[in-house]
């Protein structure tokens, strides 16, 4: 049953300003001669009362013709009918209607045909539900009983699923995101088809794969998009996903509600346990920065899931990474979460090293010793020493300490 209070349109229905922004756009084609569409999800999110983010527009004016109506454009892929109209600071993305026939690598059409037709551009759509279009009216254009789909709360194909996902494999991870995302089921035709078809997966790029977990992941039906992933069997040409069923499976049975991307990932990581986690993650073409991110927090749940926070492990880990780990902990009901870890962090008496009161160049000069590692490993412990409340961070009180330990040593 659908989840959502349908927002059928009127021709009387005020827009919203993200459509009434892009209105110019629209007005300047079609005073040149041609038609102009707003198309795709925005259309159908503002069906559904969703959030509408990006508006893109579908035209009967060939890419130079839009590079000659508008003043600033860039051109992102004109052989493919794609031009960034920039309206009023924000970029527009205004495509050609178009036929595609050709799809040798399962990621991109061989051949592009312009046309003047909205009805042929919408055949090559994925799913029912985006291939609708909208005039500057508020009119619907559904050639393929898309508003249907919308109120069942069904993702189905347009046309045929098995050419579809042929054309580009990584529809049929989008219809598991989608899935994820609005709480709509996927027909059991697609399904059927994407069970057949998952192999094509190999030849789609990690980034592209990336982008479409990361919504998969975020999405309110998350869970039973996971359980989808496992039973169509798509899960194998993911990266590191292949021999790691039995762990997605834990994943999929996980609370998320209040868990951010790379938390969920760090859960994920716990679920499955890959040998190298950051090996794991670079596989997926992550930025450096945050597979480290991800990576902290996967290294502390393990150790606070071992046994509490102590000091000295409040003060590795940090406080961002000590509040993600709480996060995934309080989230889980068969884990116990602390919930006084965050306050014991902000209580530490100093959050690095450069917190202490003395640095190197203060324990060269009053050991009177030259540099060596040994300056790392007494301010080592010198932190041991503060975190533990065992010395006051005060310089004259550290001096004092450094005084007998080089007494000591002389000794």
């Amino acid at each position: 049953m659908n989840r959502f209070t349908m927002i059928w349109f009127r021709e009387s229905d005020d827009m919203e300003k993200e459509f009434l922004l892009a209105m110019p756009i629209i007005e300047a084609l079609e005073t040149r001669g041609y038609e102009a569409f707003f198309v795709g999800g925005a259309v159908r999110d503002r069906l559904i009362g969703r959030p509408i983010h990006d508006v893109d527009i579908a035209t009967s004016a060939a890419p130079g013709d839009i590079q000659k109506v508008f003043p600033k454009t860039i051109d992102v892929g004109a052989e493919h009918g794609t031009i960034i109209v920039i309206h009023s600071g924000h970029p527009y993305e205004v495509t050609t209607f178009r036929t595609e026939s050709g799809y040798a690598d399962h990621r991109r059409p061989d051949r592009v045909t312009f046309v003047t037709s909205l009805l042929e551009d919408m055949k090559r759509r994925d799913f029912k539900m985006n291939a609708l279009a909208m005039d500057k009216k508020g009119k619907i254009y559904d050639y393929f009983n898309g508003r249907e789909d919308l109120q069942a709360g069904l993702i189905s194909a347009v046309g045929n699923p098995a050419e579809r996902f042929s054309e580009d494999a990584l529809r049929m991870l989008r219809a598991l995101r989608f899935s994820s995302q609005l709480g709509f089921s996927v027909s059991e035709e697609a399904l059927y088809e994407i069970e057949k078809l998952a192999g094509l997966m190999k030849d789609i790029s990690a980034e592209r794969k990336l982008a479409e977990v990361d919504k998969l992941l975020q999405g309110k039906n998350v869970n039973a998009a996971l359980r989808l992933l496992i039973r169509t069997g798509l899960h194998e040409y993911l990266p590191g996903f292949g021999t790691r069923s039995a762990g997605l499976h834990r994943f999929s049975g996980r609370s998320f509600e209040k868990l951010e991307a790379n938390e969920r990932w760090a859960l994920l990581l716990y679920d499955i346990r890959p040998d190298d986690p950051k090996d794991f993650l670079k596989h997926w073409k992550m930025s450096g920065s945050r597979i480290a991110e991800i990576a902290a927090v996967y290294q502390y749940l393990l150790a606070r899931l071992a046994g509490s926070w102590t000091e000295e492990l409040l003060y590795e880990a940090g406080g961002k990474t000590v509040i993600s780990t709480e996060k995934i902990c309080s989230e889980q009901p068969e884990w116990s979460a602390e919930r006084d870890a965050a306050d014991r962090y902000r209580q530490l008496p100093i959050f690095s090293r450069k917190d202490l009161a003395v640095n190197g160049n203060d324990l060269l000069r009053i050991a009177g010793k030259p540099p060596g590692s040994w300056v790392s490993a007494l301010l080592g412990r010198i932190e041991a020493e503060v975190l533990a409340g065992r010395l006051q961070n005060d310089r004259e009180e550290i001096g004092r300490w450094l005084e007998n330990w080089s007494r000591k040593t002389e000794t």
